[in-house]
């Protein structure tokens, strides 16, 4: 019985070992089944994670490629426009002609015609050497005589103020010229704002009778009457210039019977000395007293040279014109009058102006030029 139960004994120890050994082996293949899970797992993980990775990678690298391709885009015109603008700079380096110093005659507005030197550069013919071997010959470029070396002319256009389409081609004359205008017209205060406003010289046109009592000298007029004394004269102007506006002078129109009269010529030039503006006569007589009442004043005055249109005719205007140029060679300078007629004589100055400034002849107005014309 003893030996029964102790053999019983040993048997069951072997079990429970047995059993021990079995769990163990079951715990020990567990663990390497959820290490070997795990390891799958995460290669996974690390497999999508690869992929994701590669995906930003390709999108980051397909933005950027674009990115380039634009830079690209921009920088390449630029590079080449640098590019091209060192070629031009090297091409301009070798077509650089020699330069001379030359003196050349010129002369400055409200100068005499006593000419002043002016240093210019002119450019000597050559052939120079450019880009690419390639040989260009440079013209040469001649000095031009300068405007104002035979003189100053000064255009003045009379009787404005009866009709203001007559006077437009005038405002449109491209250099210096006088506008003079008659008083109490319907347009006379408005030729005169607009001969201003084109930049052009203004002076009153200043009615004076004329020997011939046959011709009437229009409104605003000084004549000849009984009761005439120096009030009555000076009253008349005043009242005038006060229409017109602004002015910078003077000049009769018709006035022969008045301005050869040492007198009446006096008192208006007392009004233009007060007033601080300049007379030009016209010149309507050869027995003009208006240079011996000037001269007892102390006064500087100016005397018309040429009238332009007698005649309507075109040919013979350009004759007086021509005429004109003569006296101006050799004075210094000349005063020519014309009219605001529609006679087409602002477009012969127009179309021709040019040629004689070319020829050396500078246009100007009696305040623009001043004390330099005598």
């Amino acid at each position: 019985m003893a030996k029964k139960n102790k053999k019983l004994k040993i048997n069951h120890k072997k079990t429970l070992a047995l059993s021990f050994s079995i769990i163990a082996i079951c715990v020990t293949m567990l663990f390497v089944s959820v290490t070997i899970a795990n390891k799958e797992t995460l290669k996974k993980t690390k497999e999508k994670d690869v992929t994701k990775v590669e995906k930003k990678e390709n999108i980051v690298s397909s933005i950027a490629e674009k990115s380039l391709e634009k830079t690209k885009e921009v920088i390449q015109p630029k590079i080449q426009i640098d590019l091209t603008n060192q070629i031009i700079d090297k091409k301009n380096d070798l077509e650089e002609p020699k330069i001379n110093v030359v003196k050349e005659e010129k002369i400055i507005e409200n100068e005499t015609p006593e000419l002043k030197t002016q240093t210019t550069k002119n450019i000597v013919s050559e052939s120079s050497t450019v880009a690419g071997g390639i040989k260009e010959k440079i013209e040469p470029i001649l000095p031009k005589v300068k405007p104002g070396s035979k003189g100053i002319v000064i255009f003045v256009f009379d009787d404005a103020g009866h009709n203001l389409n007559y006077l437009q081609p005038y405002l449109e004359i491209p250099f210096p010229i006088t506008i003079s205008v008659l008083p109490k017209l319907p347009f006379s205060a408005e030729a005169a704002n607009r001969s201003r406003l084109a930049g052009k010289e203004v002076m009153l046109h200043q009615p004076m009778q004329a020997k011939n009592l046959n011709i009437n000298p229009g409104p605003g007029a000084i004549l000849p009457t009984d009761d005439m004394d120096e009030w009555a004269i000076k009253n008349i102007v005043l009242e005038n210039l006060k229409e017109v506006g602004k002015v910078s002078g003077m000049n009769n129109h018709e006035g022969s019977l008045i301005t050869e009269n040492a007198w009446a010529s006096g008192l208006i030039l007392d009004i233009c000395r007060e007033k601080n503006i300049y007379f030009l006569d016209s010149r309507t007589t050869s027995e003009s007293a208006v240079p011996i009442a000037a001269k007892e004043r102390g006064m500087k005055i100016y005397e018309r040279d040429i009238f332009i249109d007698n005649t309507n005719s075109h040919a013979d205007m350009l004759k007086e014109i021509e005429k004109g140029l003569k006296i101006c060679e050799r004075k210094g300078y000349v005063i020519m009058i014309g009219h605001v007629r529609p006679h087409g004589l602002a477009k012969l100055l127009t179309d021709n102006y040019k040629k004689w400034e070319d020829a050396g002849f500078a246009f100007s107005t009696i305040s623009k030029a001043g004390s330099k014309i005598k």
